[in-house]
């Protein structure tokens, strides 16, 4: 997949996009680019559902986006992994060679030998995790999370999301694949007022979603939730947080075919601050 932003930023990813007989379709992977400093972090969550642990890549690319011609990548990310309880799960600042083969499986493009990327691969019991990429200067960087065992029907991931500041007249870019060969709902939203309640500061007052096909047309566009009842019984269902009545946050129910999705957020009149991009499972076979 392609993700780019209003600035030129661009980088690709590519997806085994092979149905496997017999396994449900679910979400695989999201890619959140966008821009860290000493003091923005780049945070991604996800939540693992089922049985048994789900192997998951995570990355956090940096210096090898100079590949796909982004100006200022972060030349030396460190990506830390956390449970829901904040315990420390994993860090890494430099990739170890013997991932090369999981990236290859999962369809994630090859990082340079000896790089300053980032890359973790871990066993996650089901629950809520989340992976934050920090850097001691000021640069782009693209987060990842694969499902690393796809075929696996006994867990699954449910829940991907990116949280992040967003510059005045720049985006926030992340896409995500479903693989399987039927259609998946799934429920993604732009949060930015809302997050005022859980003490997030400077957020983004007046966030703009769209969502794009592979092709890059846009399937939809949304500029506030307007209190709407269908999408507030869908994030109870589904356990998202509420969104205040009459914010400007925004939110959309798709129900989409198998492939690969961009989903980008603006602000209104060029605002800046904090959002929450998120993608959630609503329905699958």
């Amino acid at each position: 997949m392609t993700v780019t932003n209003t600035v030129g930023v661009t980088a690709t990813t590519t997806t085994n996009s092979v149905a496997v007989s017999g396994v449900t379709t679910r979400l695989v992977n999201i890619s959140a680019l966008g821009s860290i400093t000493p003091t923005n972090t780049y945070t991604v969550g996800f939540v693992v559902k089922g049985t048994e642990p789900k192997n998951v890549l995570v990355r956090g690319v940096g210096p090898a986006l100079s590949a796909f011609n982004v100006a200022t990548p972060l030349t030396a990310p460190t990506l830390t992994l956390y449970d829901v309880n904040s315990n420390i799960l994993g860090i890494n600042s430099g990739w170890n060679s013997p991932l090369a083969s999981t990236f290859a499986k999962v369809g994630a493009f090859a990082l340079p030998a000896n790089s300053k990327d980032a890359a973790l691969m871990t066993a996650f019991n089901p629950g809520q995790y989340t992976a934050i990429v920090t850097g001691n200067t000021s640069g782009t960087a693209l987060v990842e999370i694969y499902d690393a065992s796809a075929s696996d029907p006994t867990s699954r991931i449910i829940n991907l999301s990116a949280r992040g500041m967003l510059a005045s007249g720049n985006t926030l870019t992340a896409g995500f694949i479903i693989q399987g060969n039927t259609t998946e709902t799934v429920l993604i939203r732009a949060v930015g007022p809302s997050l005022a309640n859980y003490s997030v500061p400077g957020v983004l007052a007046t966030p703009k979603l769209t969502v794009y096909n592979s092709a890059g047309t846009a399937i939809v566009t949304n500029s506030g939730w307007a209190n709407n009842a269908t999408l507030s019984s869908t994030a109870a269902t589904v356990g998202a947080f509420p969104l205040t009545a009459g914010s400007a946050d925004c939110a959309a129910v798709l129900t989409l075919q198998p492939g690969a999705y961009t989903a980008t957020v603006t602000g209104l009149n060029g605002n800046s601050g904090n959002v929450l991009l998120e993608v959630y499972e609503v329905s699958a076979p």
